[in-house]
């Protein structure tokens, strides 16, 4: 039940944990997909910009040469009285749109003339920035020096060298742009994605940028200028150390201007498209989550209602399995009780014929034994044994539970065993061998409904890789019928849990399903041949175990023979045993080797028996008993003050506690006056 719930509670939070995880997973791939795309869309702005405002510097480039070569050689003196000039780069500038203004700056930095007034004023520009560049990188020739700084009014500006025919520095060709024309082109031009844009000098200094920035200059540690150190164009993704926005951000060198245009978005804006596809996607996965739930539901409902159904069923057969067998048992033993009555009754009437009297005591026994095994078969059978692996002779553990088969099959069909004397001994569980055997059994009966012949026989087989893939040596242990057989088309679905050829109500389809199960368990496997009309043959291959056959340890030898008396200062035993008649026996037969007994019918009773008699060296107790303390509980109580007792479990079960016990010998019951003493002088052996 715990499991079944724990199951529905997994498949209803799977409903729902799955399509979650199939939504993180979409949107985890979806979003970088959008991030992917929106630093693509970034770099391609950036080209855009890059190729703009190349366009900007070569113009203004050339109208800086043209006026170079308008010049020619007027002196500066000339030039700074020349109102023709003056009138010529007013037309320059009213012909160019983009230019704001054109200055003409002798070497010593003085202003003489312009596209404004005239006269200009007296101005010394010796200190601005493009005026020093120029003078400390002219190198005798025009052809690649140009500077592009911010004036003092906030225009950007192009200084070209005026040619010189002495190779000496001969003042500079001012013409400025305005920044708002690259901001007015960047806002028309890039998406509305919290958009940045800029230039920069190679000296990361900035020389415009949309949005404005109070800052001058950007930081020499940022990765942007890490970037541009290392090439002229890359993409980063980085925190802006400006305004501390994260961006995508691309860089691009405008030609072969000492200039970088910088483009940027910002990363919660490139991920808007994101969020609107999340909202898609989180509605599609709700509705799947919602259907996945609503169908879990119904199939915890439908598994519940199956799962009662095979419950009442199979205990419905449980019961009905227990009337039969119970039916059978009750009969078997009154055969078995019949013979011990008739054969025992002579001793009643007195009879003088010792041959008759002993034929009829020996008659007895051999029920009584039989009785015996028929216990032990039952036990074994209701799994009360301990579930080890052992070394099992096929040919012993089958005649264990040769009357259960045959109760099993009914007195319609006939068993046969034919086991070789060679077969290899196996390594397997016992009672699990018994309970694959017996489910076999209950199989071919069920397959013989008006009777037939039921084969066990065993082949040493030496594997290879088939069948199934086991190698090695092994024992075919095979179960045969005579029955209808099982259909070709079925004969793969056998070993399935719950399926089952029978008529409905008439098998859960669990036996073949745990015979299977057995096989994998000690490394063997199963198979099954069938003929129709003709019968089944299913064989069981399990591992030999024939050096761990080899290695079985010689009986220790006991103290003194079980046929004497004790020859020396007698030892006490406790018998500890609730039903008076088993208790008086067992206590008689240890008396008659020369024992001391004491008696006790409760573990209590035993516990307080102990202090009053220290020679008590041994207790010799069932394990369940009335009272507050049975066997296993009396003994631990009894060994914290006594360490030293040995001790004789005498028991119908085999169960766990008892494993726990260490030191102590266990006695099966029923059991016979000899064992009882080979198991008293084994315990004082050890």
């Amino acid at each position: 039940m715990k499991w079944g719930l724990g199951a529905s509670k997994w498949m209803l939070g799977a409903s729902l944990l799955v399509p979650l995880a199939l939504l993180a997973g979409v949107a985890s791939f979806d979003r970088a997909a959008v991030l992917r795309h929106a630093e693509q869309e970034v770099g391609d702005t950036a080209d855009v910009f890059e190729e703009n405002a190349q366009s900007v510097f070569k113009t203004h480039e050339l109208i800086a040469r043209a006026i170079d070569e308008q010049l020619g050689p007027m002196s500066w003196d000339e030039i700074g009285v020349s109102r023709s000039l003056h009138e010529y780069l007013m037309r320059f500038k009213a012909q160019a749109p983009l230019v704001l203004g054109v200055w003409l700056v002798d070497p010593l930095g003085r202003l003489r003339n312009s596209a404004r007034a005239f006269p200009v004023p007296a101005l010394d520009v010796s200190d601005r920035e493009y005026f020093v560049a120029l003078h400390e990188r002219y190198s005798g020739t025009a052809s690649h020096a140009v500077s592009i700084r911010v004036t003092a009014e906030g225009s950007l500006s192009l200084a070209l060298p005026r040619s010189s025919t002495n190779n000496e520095f001969n003042g500079v060709i001012v013409v400025s742009v305005s920044p708002d024309y690259f901001i007015d082109f960047w806002r028309k031009t890039a998406p509305p994605l919290g958009m940045m844009a800029g230039l920069l000098g190679s000296d990361l200094n900035i020389l415009v940028r949309e949005p404005a920035s109070q800052s001058d200059t950007i930081s020499s540690g940022s990765a942007v200028a890490s970037a541009i150190r290392q090439s002229d164009r890359a993409s980063v993704r980085t925190v802006s150390v400006v305004d501390g926005v994260e961006r995508l951000m691309a860089f691009r060198r405008v030609g072969a201007y000492d200039v970088y245009v910088v483009h940027g978005v910002g990363v919660n804006a490139a991920l808007g498209l994101w969020y609107q596809h999340l909202a898609v996607y989180a509605s599609f996965f709700a509705l799947a989550a919602a259907a996945l739930f609503l169908i879990a539901m119904r199939a915890i409902a439908e598994g519940e209602r199956r799962r009662v159904a095979e419950v009442q069923l199979r205990q419905a057969e449980k019961m009905k399995a227990i009337g039969q067998l119970t039916s059978q048992f009750a009969h078997d033993f009154g055969n078995i009780l019949m013979g011990i009555l008739l054969n025992l009754e002579p001793l009643r009437g007195g009879s003088d014929d010792v041959k008759q009297l002993n034929d009829g005591v020996q008659l007895a026994l051999a029920a009584a034994q039989q009785g015996e095994k028929t216990v032990r078969s039952m036990l074994a059978f209701a799994r009360r044994e301990p579930l080890e692996s052992a070394v099992i002779e096929v040919g012993a553990a089958l005649a264990r539970i040769e009357i259960l088969m045959r109760q099993a099959l009914g007195s319609t069909s006939r068993l046969v065993i034919a086991i070789p004397p060679d077969t290899w001994p196996i390594k397997a569980e016992p009672v699990q061998l018994e309970r694959a055997v017996l489910n076999l059994a209950i199989n071919a009966r069920d397959a013989m409904p008006k009777g037939g012949t039921m084969r066990i026989a065993a082949s040493n087989v030496r594997a290879n890789g088939a069948p199934n893939g086991i190698k090695g040596n092994f024992v075919a242990l095979s179960v045969s019928d005579t029955g209808a057989g099982i259909p070709p088309e079925l004969a793969s679905k056998v070993f399935e849990p719950f399926f089952t050829t029978k008529e409905e109500g008439k098998g859960t389809g669990l036996g073949l399903s745990q015979v299977y199960d057995f096989a994998k368990a000690c490394g063997g496997t199963v198979t099954v041949d069938s003929t129709p009309a003709l019968g089944a043959t299913v064989s069981i291959y399990l591992p030999c175990a024939v050096e761990a056959a080899t290695e079985t340890k010689e009986p220790a030898e006991t103290a003194i023979d079980s046929g004497e008396k004790l020859g020396q200062t007698p030892r006490a035993i406790l018998v500890v045993e609730d039903e008076e008649h088993i208790r008086h026996m067992v206590a008689k037969v240890l008396r008659e080797r020369g024992y001391v007994v004491f008696e006790a019918a409760t573990g209590d009773e035993a516990l307080a028996t102990l202090p009053s008699h220290p020679e008590i060296d041994m207790i010799f107790t069932d394990v369940r008993m009335p009272g507050r303390h049975d066997g296993i509980s009396m003994v631990a109580e009894a060994r914290r003050t006594r360490p030293d007792l040995k001790i004789v479990f005498a028991t119908g079960y085999s169960g766990g506690g008892l494993r726990d016990s260490a030191g102590a010998t266990i006695l099966q019951k029923p059991y016979r006056a000899r064992e009882i003493l080979e198991a008293v002088d084994q315990e004082h052996v050890d």
